[in-house]
């Protein structure tokens, strides 16, 4: 069978080809690539296809507002696309090999850029501190006029070896009166007051800071909507409390110590419907801390359960200890639906029960008000796990509960507080219980002959203990779980007792 003749690639749709094109364009542009490996942007290797397309990308100015530089020097690839862009306003990242000798050069892309800051929407400029201020304030001795950035990405590797304010210098040249967006990536924390007070986006990142620039200038900013501080602060906050109101703030971003996690999340009047990513490395703190921030994150979490209107998780908080994650809780309430936590609990190396290893999060969940999903997600082999997370979380009105990963042990703490509570996970409203990823239940259970699967026919025994109660569990659903488990043979095996049970097993397809 003959096929059709092929088209020649010159009548390839207009429209078709230069959508194709700015979609490469941009994934091309917004990716992070390194230093020594940068894309020519734009694409210019399509111009040189076939004369059709060449006519068709060299009039069509929006192709070459995306551009990229790398290693030292393209003055000329620079005005050659600039030329094309026919004035459009212009996205530019500058990559500035860390290796080569500055100095032996006379000019370097940063002044290049420089030279079109007329021009420039958006800037990112990835080189070493040095490097910038040397182009910067060695070349240019006078303002320099942006008006149409909008964003500014400052981002170096880490040297120990500039002055706090060499930041401040290179800024203090540029005027951008319309500067939305700054972002700092390993550079000092800059005196906020060089930024104009209709500033939306502020993002400090990787880099020891002074509080006393932030405190005293962030409350001029009152269009902030996002700020991000992934810092460590290393000056003393003030000792009387200064209220710092920020009306529009609708995501705060706090990964810290906890003094200026706690002076931050207790003094900023945000939005009502603000996001919070809070993340706090575990140093042992004293425990009044520990109590003020349980208050303050127990009153965001309160008024995050009461009817977010996002469908992300409205509270997100991490405890970190030696480097690695310990907890993390999500709390967010989706529109329509009842509010719901999420807490993951990860083990650390040393093996340390769940009090050991982050007792603050468990006086954390008693602030937490109550919820109508829980979920649960364990890494690793904690002895007695689940018992004071039920003891300390909002438990009362939880009606569908799922556990991620659980361990054999889980099944002997389920059973084991059957005794004591009259209910099952004491749970009094549960209505559904999912069960998702791997389990491990042919290990033997430790300090016991018992395996998971044991534990197994305890829980079984719970659920019918249940059924003759006024709070009958309704699903255990297991689509989550793997279907190589041997938990999940052993329950679609109990399908037919659980179905005379009242209890709906779900398996998925």
């Amino acid at each position: 069978m003959d096929l059709p003749p092929v088209a020649p690639i010159s009548r390839f749709p207009v429209e078709v080809l230069t959508r194709i094109l700015m979609v490469l364009n941009d994934d091309l542009f917004y990716e992070d690539h390194s230093p020594f490996e940068t894309p020519d942007l734009p694409l210019l290797s399509v111009t040189q296809v076939c004369a059709e397309w060449r006519k068709i990308l060299l009039n069509y100015p929006v192709f070459w507002t995306k551009i990229m530089l790398g290693g030292v020097s393209q003055k000329r690839l620079l005005e050659h696309m600039a030329t094309h862009a026919r004035g459009l306003p212009l996205d530019v990242k500058v990559y500035v090999d860390p290796y080569y000798d500055l100095y032996s050069t006379r000019t370097t892309n940063i002044d290049h850029v420089w030279g079109r800051a007329a021009k420039i929407r958006s800037l990112c400029i990835r080189a070493s501190l040095p490097d910038m201020t040397y182009s910067c304030l060695g070349r240019h001795g006078t303002v320099i006029g942006a008006p149409l950035l909008e964003r500014l990405t400052l981002e170096t590797n880490r040297d120990a070896n500039f002055p706090a304010n060499t930041v401040d210098k290179v800024l203090y040249q540029i005027k951008a009166p319309r500067l939305r967006e700054f972002a700092s990536f390993n550079h000092p924390l800059p005196q906020c007051s060089l930024f104009p007070s209709t500033l939306q986006e502020l993002h400090f990142v990787g880099e020891v800071a002074k509080s006393s620039h932030l405190l005293q200038y962030l409350p001029q900013f009152s269009e902030l909507k996002r700020l991000t501080l992934r810092s460590v602060f290393a000056d003393a906050l003030p000792s009387a409390a200064q209220p710092i109101h920020l009306p529009g703030l609708m995501e705060l971003k706090l990964h810290t110590n906890i003094e200026p996690l706690l002076y931050l999340l207790t003094n900023t009047k945000v939005h009502p419907h603000c996001k919070f990513d809070l993340c706090l490395d575990f140093c042992r703190p004293r425990g009044s801390l520990l109590g003020d921030l349980a208050t303050a994150i127990g009153e965001k979490a309160r008024c995050v359960l009461r009817g977010h209107p996002s469908e992300d998780p409205a509270l997100d908080l991490e405890l970190w200890k030696a480097g690695k994650v310990i907890f993390r809780l999500l709390a967010g309430s989706v529109n329509a639906s009842p509010p719901h936590l999420q807490i993951s609990i990860h083990d650390s190396r040393n093996d340390l029960t769940l009090t050991q290893n982050a007792g603050v999060f468990l006086i954390l969940l008693q602030h937490i008000p109550a919820v109508a999903i829980l979920k649960i997600r364990v890494f690793g082999s904690f002895d007695c796990c689940l018992t004071p997370i039920f003891v300390a979380a909002p438990m009362q009105t939880v009606t569908d509960l799922t556990l991620y990963d659980p361990q054999p042990y889980i099944w002997t703490e389920i059973c084991t507080f059957k005794h004591t509570l009259p209910s099952f996970l004491p749970l009094q409203s549960l209505q559904v219980l999912r069960i998702a990823g791997k389990t491990n239940t042919m290990s033997r259970i430790k300090g016991s002959k018992l395996t998971g699967l044991t534990g197994i026919k305890q829980l079984l025994s719970s659920v019918r203990y249940r059924a003759s109660t006024s709070f009958p569990l309704k699903v255990i659903d297991i689509c989550g779980l793997d279907s190589q488990d041997p938990l999940h043979a052993a329950l679609s095996e109990a399908a037919p007792t659980l179905e005379q049970l009242g209890v709906e097993l779900q398996c998925g397809p």
